[in-house]
């Protein structure tokens, strides 16, 4: 029990710093890209992209009259404190939205240049690649499903089969790279893996967020 405490500990640390740093990247590069009437940094960008499900759903509930069932509040809340209060699974759905409201494409080329300023990839004909994408989406999702186990405390070190990173497309599950952990090194040596893979993505998003927790 003390072994899995300071491992979830140490874990959730990181993990919390990438929730951050993940929204506000996220917000800051929609709000470039669709500054409508805006008066400062923040827009309400989330109301210009083609949200659905639950994703739409979040949002309405905070900026619409009748918990999301009624017409856009007179006085709808400052954009930061909507996206503020979105959850952690709300961010890698954002990458399922097509387009705008206005009928155009959304140009994650551009986007997600601003949001992974530290990833190897620059150009934006990389991002605007679907499979690319899926790829960002499921390092995400690892993210936030480790985010979910540490919140419900459940035994960090009992792990499922390792998955190739990417998603569920036309009926295809993504192929199983690795088994379930059966003895401690190869739950350690998997906990090693999702640890630097998390490490990873908050280099893609905070280099500087990065060096600083790195090296502290």
């Amino acid at each position: 029990y003390q072994w899995n405490e300071d491992l979830s500990s140490a874990l959730n640390r990181l993990v919390g710093l990438i929730e951050i740093v993940l929204r506000n990247q996220f917000h800051h590069a929609l709000s470039r890209h669709y500054p409508v009437g805006a008066t400062g940094a923040s827009t309400d960008w989330y109301q210009h992209i083609r949200l659905s499900g639950k994703s739409l759903d979040s949002v309405r509930a905070l900026t619409h009259e009748n918990d999301g069932r009624g017409p856009l509040k007179t006085s709808p809340p400052n954009p930061d404190d909507v996206v503020a209060k979105q959850t952690f699974g709300f961010w890698p759905y954002v990458l399922d939205v097509q387009r705008d409201m206005a009928g155009n494409p959304l140009p994650w080329g551009d986007i997600l240049l601003g949001v992974l300023p530290g990833h190897r990839q620059t150009d934006r004909s990389y991002w605007a690649v679907r499979a690319h994408r899926d790829a960002l989406f499921a390092r995400i999702d690892l993210c936030g499903r480790l985010r979910n186990r540490l919140a419900h405390h459940e035994p960090i070190w009992k792990l499922g089969k390792l998955r190739e990173e990417t998603r569920a497309r036309d009926g295809r599950e993504p192929k199983v790279l690795e088994q379930p952990p059966r003895k401690p090194a190869e739950a350690l040596a998997r906990l090693q893996l999702i640890y630097d893979r998390l490490t990873e993505l908050l280099q893609w998003l905070s280099p500087e967020v990065a060096h600083e927790y790195l090296t502290r």
